[in-house]
């Protein structure tokens, strides 16, 4: 990994966070744990769209050169969680039986994989950060940027904390969640395929 400033680096933060789940999983199925594999493989691709869709998000301001790399990695990433899904589905129906070693070793390797080449996306942002400043700068000011929006939102807080001690309470609620971009079909996939996979007791 290279040593470049990782504050607000959602790349490398969705990156770790796939590599967590993928440790998870390992540990589910070493431990037998049939029962839980639906779930482990779900966290390992909801942690997968995050880094995907943090690195749709840049896409735009990188250099068209650097286009395809980031695309072929993309796309590579994409087609390790469909082999994912695959294997923890033969994983699951075979349970208990005398190849269930082998199904649940196949499983540990698409998911060694797949965090594998997670990382191998992070080194090509990463290249493109060292070989382009424009690049880089834009992940600088965005620090610049979160922090002086984290000062502004504290700064923020106690003045209605402030205020709101000199005027009565009243009852507000509010809501709201933002979008997440859905790039891996194959991680999309586990929820249609949930109440139609058999899984042994």
């Amino acid at each position: 990994t290279a040593v470049l400033d990782r504050t607000n680096d959602r790349v490398y933060d969705a990156t770790t966070n796939v590599v967590r789940a993928v440790m998870g999983l390992s540990q589910g199925v070493q431990a037998h744990q049939a029962q839980q594999y639906l779930d482990l493989v779900k966290k390992v691709g909801f942690e997968l769209r995050e880094l995907l869709a943090s690195v749709d998000r840049l896409i735009p301001d990188f250099p068209e050169a650097s286009h395809r790399q980031v695309e072929m990695a993309h796309k590579v990433l994409s087609k390790d969680m469909t082999e994912l899904v695959n294997n923890m589905k033969l994983a699951q129906k075979y349970n208990n039986t005398l190849v269930e070693g082998e199904y649940r070793k196949r499983m540990l390797s698409s998911a060694h994989i797949l965090a594998m080449d997670a990382k191998n996306l992070l080194d090509v942002v990463d290249t493109i950060r060292i070989n382009y400043p424009s690049v880089e700068q834009l992940f600088l000011r965005s620090t610049v940027s979160s922090g002086i929006s984290s000062s502004s939102s504290s700064a923020t807080g106690h003045l209605h904390h402030h205020q709101d001690q000199h005027r009565p309470s009243r009852n507000s609620t509010s809501s709201g969640s933002p979008s997440i971009s859905t790039s891996s079909s194959a991680a999309s996939s586990l929820e249609k395929h949930k109440d139609t996979t058999p899984c042994s007791p």
